[in-house]
């Protein structure tokens, strides 16, 4: 049974999944999430006859949020074999311990 809570949520992340693989190309989603940084590549696909293979070309950045405020800088270079360039910037008076 799905879990009610990502009623909507699976088929939206299964259309980027879809369309990513057909683009062919580098793709970056970013979303809030749990509102702490990361930088992966959590997406999967079905590929026949070896199963679930990671999407390679999808990555995923998880922005900073909620209790921990600081941002993220996105650089584009379409020149650049993987295209995007993420790094965190933190925001020094919203450190716990300064």
């Amino acid at each position: 049974m799905a879990d009610p809570q990502r009623q909507g949520f699976n088929a939206v992340i299964d259309r980027i999944t879809q369309h990513a693989i057909a683009f062919g190309k580098p793709v970056l989603v970013s979303h809030g999430g749990s509102h702490y940084f990361r930088l992966d590549k959590p997406y999967t696909a079905t590929i026949q006859p070896s199963g679930k293979a990671m999407v390679e070309n999808l990555t995923c950045v998880e922005n900073f949020g909620a209790q921990d405020v600081h941002w993220v800088e996105v650089f584009v270079n379409p020149r650049d074999a993987n295209v995007f360039r993420i790094e965190p910037r933190i925001v020094r008076d919203n450190l716990f311990a300064r």
